[in-house]
């Protein structure tokens, strides 16, 4: 299959992950829930479409510490199934099953540096007017017991984004519905405490949506996020320094990053060594703001970068040396396809982690 970034992405829900030796996979959905994947390789370019699974819901993919590609279905009827991508073939495993009026949503996968996968999903239930933050385990090729991060009354519509960071903590940041705001929370799990912290509450003054979380190199923490006001919407920023004199370990006061725009919108970080770009879509126009010092000053005003309808695709890709997997997400050219854009993408993430050469680019 060949698609447009200009189709609608939602019944297609395309992921690209990058792998080793400039190779990715991409994932896609086809109708009637089959889940589909194209493999490229720098010599030979993209593969024919291969049928992988049928009565797919939803998915994720990463690729962990291993170099094993890793992916994580589930079906409309709750069942949780994981495959490995083992030399040309795939290696199936049922390991879990939720109960069927209960909806799986926002699901993402997560390698840490001792390659233990998490995975993390929003489960809801009209029925029972619930929903959970549920967090899965796999540890030296063995499920562990689920454990639920969060729960809460009434139907949450909760977007969370998980790291890990360079000590093997996994973070997540989650929005937390409540009666007239919604918060943000922020908590962190060890392995070897095998238990997530008490949830740390940030923004807690208004409403807020699509928590994008980062680590830079020096391993602090950096948070951007969509708040919502009464006329419209404002990104923010905060970050956690890590090391170093100051309010070490805490959050810092938010920082306003946009104008008021119209829209919900969603905001994704991007580090180039000690640079910092905020980047998010308004009004069709990808808009970035800079900081040079990784959050402490930026630029007064935002930058345009296009004037043209853009989509927001999500790529999973190693940022760093220790080839950690991250999840990244980049705006692309309508008139380009997707097998085009994850290219450019390799081709950026490649100028990146050369020493010698910047980078081609902030968006493909």
């Amino acid at each position: 299959m060949h698609f447009r970034t200009d189709q609608n992405f939602f019944p297609l829900q395309p992921l690209a992950v990058m792998e080793q030796e400039r190779r990715a996979t991409l994932f896609f959905l086809q109708n009637k829930g089959e889940l589909c994947y194209k493999n490229y390789h720098p010599s030979s370019g993209w593969s024919t479409s291969q049928k992988l699974s049928e009565e797919v819901n939803i998915y994720t993919a990463a690729c962990g510490t291993d170099n094993i590609l890793y992916l994580v279905e589930a079906d409309r009827r709750g069942n949780l199934k994981l495959k490995k991508r083992t030399g040309s073939g795939w290696e199936e495993n049922f390991f879990y099953r939720e109960k069927k009026e209960r909806q799986l949503g926002q699901m993402q996968l997560i390698g840490d540096y001792r390659g233990t996968m998490h995975l993390i999903y929003l489960l809801s239930s009209e029925k029972e007017e619930q929903w959970w933050l549920m967090h899965h385990c796999l540890h030296e090729n063995r499920w562990r017991e689920p454990k639920v991060i969060d729960f809460g009354g009434e139907r949450n519509t909760n977007h969370g984004h998980a790291i890990v960071d360079k000590d093997n903590i996994l973070h997540i940041i989650y929005s937390l519905k409540e009666r007239r705001r919604i918060p943000l929370c922020h908590r962190t799990f060890t392995l070897a405490e095998d238990r997530w912290s008490k949830a740390v509450v940030l923004a807690g003054w208004q409403n807020n949506f699509l928590p994008f979380l980062g680590e830079d190199a020096d391993a602090n923490l950096h948070l951007t996020w969509c708040a919502g006001y009464r006329k419209g919407y404002i990104i923010n920023y905060s970050r956690k320094i890590i090391n170093g004199r100051g309010p070490a370990r805490k959050w810092m006061p938010a920082l306003e990053i946009s104008p008021l725009v119209p829209e919900k919108t969603f905001p994704f970080l991007e580090f180039d060594k000690s640079v910092l770009k905020i980047n998010w879509i308004s009004q069709n126009t990808i808009r970035q703001r800079i900081s040079y010092d990784r959050g402490t000053h930026w630029e007064k005003m935002p930058r345009a970068l296009q004037n043209r309808k853009v989509r927001l695709f999500p790529v999973i890709s190693r940022t760093d040396r220790s080839r950690l997997p991250r999840l990244q997400w980049a705006a692309f050219d309508p008139d380009l396809t997707v097998e085009h854009s994850v290219e450019n993408r390799i081709r950026h993430y490649k100028n990146r982690i050369d020493p010698d050469k910047r980078p081609s680019g902030s968006l493909n």
